[in-house]
Formats: C-alpha cells, sequence, structure tokens
C-alpha cells in the first residue's frame, strides 16, 4: 500500500486478520487487505496487496540517530562516569524535596528510579552548612548584643569547617553503612547513589528551621529552637523510615532494627546541630591580676 507520511518516527507495518473487528474498517490506517501502519515514515512503501506479509510480520524503520555516547561504558576515575547522577532538572529536584514532607504515596526510591541524583543532595547539604554557619553566628551575636557584655564579639569560622565536616561525613558514611548492611547482611538491593540521594534530600528540612532558629535569645524561645530542631529531625526520620520500609519488610526483623538506628541517628544529628550551631557560650573574661605586694 502507497502511503506518504510526515519523517521524525519509525514506522511498523503490521498485517492483520481483515475480518478482525477490533479493527474497523473506519480507520484510516487500516487497508482492506490486513495492513495497519502504525507510525509516518518519509518514505514511500508499496506493499502489493496480493503478496502479503506473513501473520504478525512487522516492518521497522528508524531514521534517528544513535546515540553513541551512552553506548559508551566509562570507568570510575573518568568524570563521564558520574555525569547521569547530576543529570537532572530542576522540576525533578523540586518534586523530590516537596516528597520529603509528604513522603506518603509511592515509594521514594520507586519515585526517584531509573534516576537517582546527587546533584540535589550535594547543594542541599552544601546549604544547610552555610547557613547553619551564618544564622548560628548571628544568633550568638544577638545574645551578646543584648547581654551588653565588655568582650568584643567575633565570628566563629569554626561553625562552617566543623559544620561541613560533621554534615558531610553524616551524608556520606550513613548511606555507606546502610548499603554494606543492606547488601551483605539483609540482601537488599539498594545501590548506593539510592541511600545518599534519600539522605541528601532529608536535610532539606533542616533549611527552614536554621531560619527558625534566630528567635530572641530569652529562655522561652531557647525551649522552642529545642522544639523546632527535634520536630525537624522526626520530619526527616519520619521520610528515610516510610521510604525504607518497603524494601526493608521483606527481612523486616533485621530492618525493624536497621529503622530503630536510623530514628536515633537522625535525632542524634539534631541534637549535634542545635548544639553546635544555636548554643552560646560566652567568651571567658580575664581575670584580673594584682601584681602589688601587699
Amino acid at each position: 500500500k502507497d502511503m506518504n507520511k510526515d519523517p521524525g518516527q519509525p514506522l511498523r507495518v503490521y498485517n492483520f486478520d481483515p475480518n478482525d473487528p477490533n479493527k474497523s474498517d473506519q480507520d484510516p490506517n487500516f487497508d482492506s487487505a490486513g495492513f495497519y501502519a502504525e507510525a509516518p515514515f518519509d518514505n514511500s512503501i508499496n506493499i502489493p496487496e496480493n503478496d502479503p506479509l506473513p501473520i504478525d510480520a512487522t516492518i521497522e524503520f528508524d531514521a534517528s540517530p544513535k546515540d553513541t555516547e551512552h553506548q559508551i561504558e566509562y570507568k570510575f576515575y573518568q568524570i563521564q562516569y558520574y555525569r547521569p547522577l547530576f543529570d537532572v532538572e530542576s522540576g525533578d529536584i523540586i518534586q523530590r524535596i516537596m516528597k520529603t514532607f509528604y513522603p506518603l504515596g509511592k515509594n521514594f526510591f520507586e519515585f526517584v528510579n531509573p534516576t537517582p541524583d546527587l546533584y540535589g543532595p550535594f547543594w542541599i547539604t552544601t546549604t544547610v552548612i552555610f547557613l547553619m554557619a551564618a544564622t548560628g553566628n548571628v544568633a550568638n551575636w544577638f545574645v551578646h548584643a543584648i547581654d551588653d557584655e565588655p568582650t568584643t564579639w567575633n565570628y566563629d569560622f569554626t561553625k562552617i569547617t566543623t559544620g561541613a565536616l560533621t554534615i558531610y561525613c553524616y551524608f556520606v558514611f550513613i548511606p555507606l553503612i546502610l548499603w554494606l548492611i543492606g547488601k551483605y547482611w539483609m540482601e537488599i538491593n539498594l545501590s548506593l547513589t539510592e541511600h545518599m540521594c534519600a539522605y541528601g534530600y532529608a536535610f532539606f528540612v533542616f533549611i527552614p528551621t536554621t531560619f527558625i532558629m534566630l528567635l530572641p535569645p530569652t529562655k522561652f524561645f531557647e525551649w522552642l529552637r529545642w522544639v523546632i530542631m527535634i520536630f525537624a529531625a522526626l520530619v526527616s526520620t519520619f521520610f528515610l523510615v516510610y521510604s525504607y520500609y518497603p524494601p526493608f519488610k521483606p527481612a523486616f526483623k533485621k530492618g525493624f532494627v536497621v529503622l530503630i538506628a536510623m530514628t536515633l541517628a537522625q535525632i542524634g544529628l539534631a541534637v549535634v546541630l542545635k548544639v553546635f550551631f544555636f548554643t552560646y557560650i560566652p567568651p571567658i573574661s580575664p581575670i584580673p591580676v594584682n601584681l602589688t605586694s601587699a
């Protein structure tokens, strides 16, 4: 049958039974001889009606260029090996962030597959480090200004260095430990990238928390800071537990122990962040020494 179609898509020509009730004669793509054209093609194809194709035969033409880049297998020490981990759209990152606040429904690992990323988790953890260091120093300055201390207030740069070491190590080593436990103890088929992706996005809840920590340094608001930080830890913990429960379910006893450990680790992280970034320790004033002799 002669068909002139627009280019751009492959063509499939099928041979069907003309008496098949599932194919109506009113279909413009359905021929009385039993041929059905599913997609356009850029050339003319002549199929004689007296020489039909065998039943269920398929002719496929693919005019699209081959993507040779993805056919190359890169080694782990090459930059191209890690490119898929950072190839993510902004819309995907926003959807995955929203998933951390409302994890119900589709499981997070099913939600991100087959393209779990490290781009969002890296920038989320980095943002948490700098925001907590900045707001922690500003909160300490508030306390220093209100108390009207005679000593000079100085910016604490250790909040950045020590905070970065703490958060980055948590972001890398906790997923690594979970990956080893899942692979060799629980036989869970989750990659290290998936673990790091989940934990990286779980850090996002601490970003809005840092701004709330700028509350006035009174006794009431100090208790409120603790409540807010623990609440943020519980939100991130609920997201992680809800995400890990389906893959841990086949080995429930072992998985239950791991989920309890994950919960304690998240709460412990929140306590460390609160104490390190948002606890003000006033500087010790030098004790005057009387050098006069009696």
